[in-house]
């Protein structure tokens, strides 16, 4: 999968190309502090199933790289479609590319939080990253 999902003001669906050449990692884990702004690579440990809340609908996902682990929830509106595609996209074990995640603290541990509306997720090739 070469391209992005990306949801501009009007809350459609947008393609937007990946970066070129390989990229080295970044942003780690350990450091992550409430507040940061995360655009990087993460390895998907562990996937839960999508389930609906007051404005929509969400998954979560626990992303991790070799200095620990944190938890993803995915923010989506009302349309599941989407979600569910964007969802199935990726597995455990697959490499994504979390594009303007939020962390924030929920019950003391740090998270990141993904709202559709403008951030994303999408599972990366191994041309895109460095090991």
């Amino acid at each position: 999968m070469a391209d992005i999902y990306q949801f501009g003001k009007k809350k459609e669906q947008t393609m937007i190309k990946t970066d070129i050449g390989k990229r080295k990692k970044e942003q780690f884990v350990e450091n992550m502090r409430e507040g940061d702004d995360i655009n990087d690579f993460f390895a998907v440990k562990l996937k839960t199933p999508i389930k609906p809340y007051k404005r929509g609908t969400w998954f979560s996902f626990v992303a991790s790289d070799k200095t620990g682990e944190i938890s993803v929830k995915f923010w989506g509106g009302d349309n599941k479609d989407r979600i569910k595609r964007l969802h199935d996209s990726f597995q455990i074990g697959d490499i994504v590319q979390i594009r303007s995640g939020n962390v924030e603290l929920y019950e003391e541990k740090p998270q990141i939080s993904i709202n559709e509306s403008i951030g994303g997720i999408r599972k990366c090739t191994p041309t895109e990253y460095d090991v």
